[in-house]
């Protein structure tokens, strides 16, 4: 029907948020460089995704500290074990980051 075809083509607007999303990720995963700090925040933020204990776990620093390329390599990384061949499914991997698309140039959208 005319109906299904113009669903057959026509962009599905989350889809492609998400891929710009994890596309971000992986740029900033392969032009930055890991730290000791952010090596040891890796580490916390990897023991918290093993055990989580109910509440929300919060990146914060100033400006140029690495919380973007934290949370990049954290995605990335996470990604890439749901897709190991032989892993099995761990769940789902969904990032956003702030300010890097027209729909996440505010938080409240975010959050919704």
């Amino acid at each position: 029907s005319n109906a299904a075809r113009k669903a057959a083509v026509a962009p599905d607007t989350d889809v492609e948020e998400a891929h710009h999303h994890l596309r971000f990720a992986l740029r900033r995963t392969r032009t930055m460089c890991e730290t000791a700090s952010t090596a040891s925040s890796r580490a916390r933020v990897d023991s918290f995704l093993s055990a989580p204990a109910g509440h929300a776990f919060v990146v914060f620093g100033s400006s140029g500290s690495g919380k973007t390329f934290l949370m990049s390599k954290v995605v990335v990384e996470a990604a890439a074990a749901n897709v190991k061949a032989g892993s099995g499914w761990k769940g789902c991997v969904c990032a956003r980051f702030l300010g890097t698309s027209a729909a996440s140039s505010a938080v409240r959208p975010l959050l919704l």
